[in-house]
Order: C-alpha cells, then sequence, then structure tokens
C-alpha cells in the first residue's frame, strides 16, 4: 500500500528526570520512547470521482443547475459529530473538484490558493473507539502494535513554479508557459498543477516505557496499549504515577498536530508567494513529518509542565483536574524546568567554592607571615629575608625617602613602614621634566637677618670696613664675589656678624655645589 519505503523516527530511552524534568529517585524512573512511522500510501484505488450538483445553489429552475464533480476517498469510515451524537460517514474525505464561485462566501474565497491538509485518527485498544478515533481504518490499515493516522493534502489552484518530484507534493500536470510582466521586467516560464486533487500520507505511532535504566520494558505498542502495559511494569506508586504523567502529556499525536496547526504545519506553505508554490524538494514529506515530531515532543514537554504549574490558558482552570492522592499531589512539587525567574543550582558547589577560596586567599596572606616570623627567630640577619622584605613596595619609597634625608622611620623589616607623627616626605623636583628626582632636604645653615620692609627697587649692598688679610688654607673662609677675596669667618668685623634672626630669615642650602665658594654673611639695607 505504501508507495516509496517509510521512514521511521525513533526518539530512544529519554530519562523522565534529564528529559522531562520530573525529579524521583532512581528506583522510581523511568525512560519514555515514542517511534513515528510514515510513507506516502496509494491514492488512486482508494478514490472515487463522482457527479452531482451544488449543495448550496440558488437556481430557481433546477434543469439550470451545473453538474458538477467531486471525489471520495475509501479509507475507512469517518466518524464526526451531529446533535443525534457521533454519527459515521460510507467514505473517508469528500473533496470537491470545482469552485461554486456564485455560492462561494468573500473569506472563502482566497482558501482556493491555500493548501488544504485532514488529518484522521485511528487509537486501538480504545474503550470506546467511536468517540476516540476519527475514523474506522480499512484493514490494510490496522497494525495491533500503533495507532494510525492518515495525512490527506490537496493543492487546490495552486501553482508550482517547477516540476515537484516529492511522492506527497507531486506535480507535473498540465504544464503551462506564462509570461509575466512587471514594469520594465518580463519573466517568462512553465508552471505546474498537482498530479492530483488528494494526496495521501499514512502514519504510525508506538509509546515504550522501561524501568531499571532500561532493563524493564513494555513492548512498543499503542497510547492505550501501553497503559495496560504500565501496571505490570512500575512497582512503585510513584513510578507509576510518573508513567501516568508521561503518558498522559503523549497526547498531542500526528493527527492532533495537524488538525491544529492544518497549513501551517506544512514546511512547504513557508515558500509559497499567494497562488505560487516555489521550488520544494523531493523529501519534502519527509521533512514535514520531522516537524510534525518535533512539535509532538515539545508538547509532551509542556504538558508535564504544565502539570505543576497549570495550563497557560487561565480560562482553562475550571476544568482542571487536581490530583487525587498524596503521590500525586507530591509529583507536582518535583518538576524542574528553566525559568528566568529563578536558578537552580548546586549548594554544595557554592560551599566548597566559598571554602576553598577562602583557605587560598588565608594562605595567601599568612604563608609569608609566618615564614617570615619563623626565619627572624633563626636569624634575624638574614640576608635573603631582609632582601625580600626591603623590596616591597612601602619599603622602597621609605628607602627612597630617607635617603633624601626625609623621615625617622620606625617598622623598616616589617611589610609597611611608617614615619613619626608630623614628618615630611620629599617632593617631586621638576627642573628636567623628563628625568624627575626627589628633592634632598635642605640643611639650615645660619640665620639671615633682612628688613622687615625692604625697598622692591633697591638692589641690596654689602658693606665693608676693610680688607681683610688672607688666611691659612686650614681656616674656614667665605668668598667675597665682589673682590673675589676669601676672609676667615672668625675675623669678620662686627659690623658684618649677623644679627640675631627675625621672623623672615633666608637660608642657603647645603646641597650646593662645593665647588663654588659660598658668600659671606651680608646685611641687606
Amino acid at each position: 500500500m505504501c508507495t516509496t519505503p517509510a521512514i521511521s523516527l525513533d526518539t530512544g530511552l529519554m530519562d523522565s528526570d534529564l528529559i522531562f524534568g520530573v525529579n524521583a529517585p532512581q528506583e522510581d524512573k523511568l525512560a519514555y520512547r515514542k517511534v513515528i512511522s510514515c510513507a506516502p500510501i496509494e491514492v488512486d484505488q482508494y478514490t472515487q470521482t463522482k457527479l452531482g450538483m451544488s449543495a448550496r445553489t440558488n437556481y430557481t429552475e433546477p434543469e439550470q443547475a451545473l453538474e458538477l464533480r467531486y471525489i471520495e476517498l475509501y479509507y475507512g469510515n469517518a466518524f464526526f459529530n451531529s446533535p443525534e451524537g457521533t454519527e459515521s460517514s460510507n467514505y473517508t474525505y469528500r473533496y470537491r473538484d470545482f469552485v461554486d464561485y456564485q455560492n462561494i462566501s468573500a473569506g472563502a474565497f482566497p482558501n482556493i490558493f491555500d493548501y488544504v491538509v485532514q488529518a484522521f485518527s485511528y487509537y486501538i485498544d480504545a474503550p470506546n473507539p467511536d468517540s476516540a478515533s476519527t475514523f474506522a481504518p480499512i484493514e490494510e490499515l490496522i497494525r495491533d502494535d500503533a495507532d494510525t493516522h492518515i495525512v490527506l493534502l490537496s493543492a487546490n489552484s495552486i501553482v508550482f513554479s517547477s516540476s515537484v518530484d516529492d511522492p506527497w507534493y507531486s506535480a507535473h500536470s498540465h504544464p503551462l508557459q506564462v509570461t509575466v510582466d512587471s514594469n520594465a521586467d518580463t519573466a517568462s516560464g512553465t508552471v505546474y498543477f498537482a498530479d492530483r486533487p488528494v494526496s495521501a500520507l499514512g502514519c504510525a505511532e508506538q509509546y515504550q516505557l522501561c524501568a531499571n535504566q532500561g532493563a524493564d520494558c513494555t513492548p512498543l505498542t499503542s497510547w492505550y496499549g501501553i497503559r495496560k502495559d504500565l501496571e505490570a511494569l512500575t512497582t512503585t506508586r510513584r513510578q507509576r504515577a510518573i508513567g501516568n504523567l508521561l503518558l498522559d502529556a503523549s497526547t498531542t499525536t500526528v493527527g492532533d498536530t495537524v488538525t491544529t496547526l492544518r497549513d501551517s504545519s506544512l514546511g512547504a506553505s513557508f515558500s509559497k508567494f499567494g497562488s505560487v508554490q516555489g521550488s520544494i524538494p523531493s523529501n519534502q514529506w519527509i521533512i514535514d513529518v520531522e516537524g510534525w515530531a518535533a512539535i509532538s515532543l515539545a508538547r509532551i514537554q509542556r504538558n508535564v509542565l504544565e502539570y505543576a504549574s497549570g495550563p497557560s490558558d487561565r480560562r482553562l482552570l475550571p476544568y482542571l483536574n487536581t490530583p487525587n492522592d498524596t503521590v500525586e499531589h507530591d509529583l507536582c512539587h518535583n518538576i524542574k524546568a528553566r525559568t528566568r525567574r529563578v536558578e537552580n543550582f548546586s549548594v554544595l558547589a557554592i560551599a566548597l567554592i566559598f571554602s576553598l577560596g577562602a583557605l587560598i586567599t588565608i594562605i595567601n596572606f599568612g604563608l609569608d607571615f609566618l615564614i617570615g616570623l619563623v626565619q627572624s627567630k633563626r636569624n634575624a640577619a638574614d640576608y635573603r629575608r631582609l632582601a625580600w622584605k626591603t623590596n616591597g613596595l612601602l619599603q622602597l619609597q621609605r628607602l627612597a625617602h630617607e635617603e633624601m634625608g626625609y623621615g625617622s622611620w620606625e617598622r623598616c623589616t616589617n611589610e609597611t613602614p611608617v614615619t613619626r607623627f608630623g614628618d615630611m616626605l620629599a617632593s617631586i623636583s621638576v627642573d628636567n621634566p623628563k628625568h624627575p628626582t626627589l628633592q634632598k632636604k635642605t640643611e639650615n645653615i645660619g640665620p639671615i637677618r633682612t628688613s622687615s620692609n625692604p625697598s622692591p627697587k633697591k638692589e641690596p649692598t654689602v658693606t665693608q670696613s676693610q680688607p681683610l688679610p688672607t688666611q691659612s688654607s686650614s681656616a674656614s673662609t667665605r668668598s667675597n664675589p665682589s673682590s673675589n677675596t676669601a676672609m676667615p669667618v672668625s675675623s669678620i668685623p662686627s659690623s658684618l656678624s649677623p644679627s640675631p634672626p627675625t621672623q623672615s630669615t633666608e637660608k642657603r642650602s647645603s646641597s650646593a655645589d662645593p665647588s663654588i665658594p659660598a658668600l659671606p654673611y651680608s646685611t641687606r639695607t
């Protein structure tokens, strides 16, 4: 009955904790598996073309009604709801191969350029097949170990821009040469129409549950069939509740996905522009089946989450069945999920990180102190220990300031040397901006008397009583810049002796170049 080889999509065993977020002890965990098998199926031998009149005609004369064509597919009797209850038809699907332009509604007209996709499902082993299923399949479609779905596709009046070799979307008929003018651009080509009004795809869905890390498993079977096997598989009430939760979350089947999304479930609809279908690969039906399978699995995860959080549509809350025993109620509080509002983390890991980090920090700060303390007890003048200390940043600064003559330093072998209270530190000399240095401390060489109100316009003069005789080279001398004659300090006349210091004095730096003679004391006038 299959026109091409079938494909099978197998999820493998998915852990109820890691994949679905059901937190439980190891002995209560279950593994879930789902298998979807699909293939295009024969259509022509299950199709019959009939002629009939438009059901919505408003012609006044019956002979004026047009005899129109419609197609019926016979894959089994379809079930439908009516005021009298569930009824069945003697066909599966009826497709009108015409458009009643006179009676068509304005909202339905664009549908002739859209895909029409319809799904029918049969759940074997259901207690009431008429209410659970949407059709009763023919013998060729029934499987004892799987639920059956058929998906019917109609391309209507869609024009295909190229021929399509995909068995489900097949389009080679009625090639038509067309030319399209758009402003100054002109394009021409051949377009095609679908090979048949309706194409069919058959799918079978199977489920399996395993316990004891995959050691004990149910057979691959239908959705209702696995519920019968669950009782024998599970050993605890919690494990049975997890199994029921996973099966209840699996209600989104291939048929449900297609029925809900309709043509939006088709990947080809995203490359269709208006009534023109773009290029379609030859395996487009496989891509569509993979999309349906992915949607159904995502819906299972969402259903498990909503078991704990409630439905996303709050209008459904009045119809919500709450847990009826303690085990199911506890299961609601053991569903793990990723959310932006909270973050899951390991308390043990956080504690280890902080503990090890604090230990490393303490060792880093304390090891050097302890080793230095031991070394100082054993040999206080150990060169390596002192070199280690003095190469520290603060000790290097101490050496620089101390060399310039600033500060009375203490704790010179500790990490942090200090000066006495009130001591000043050296300032930077910017005489050479490209090579700044520390200034040496200025020495006081004696008081200098200055006028309390010096005249800013009068140059200072030096008063000298008489030339002084030259002393021996061993005497302390100062030079007279006006006469370039050295004279002993001890023989300076009293008229040139410095007066007692006043509030304002000038100091001479002892750091001057020793090769330059020093000036004698003088008095400003």
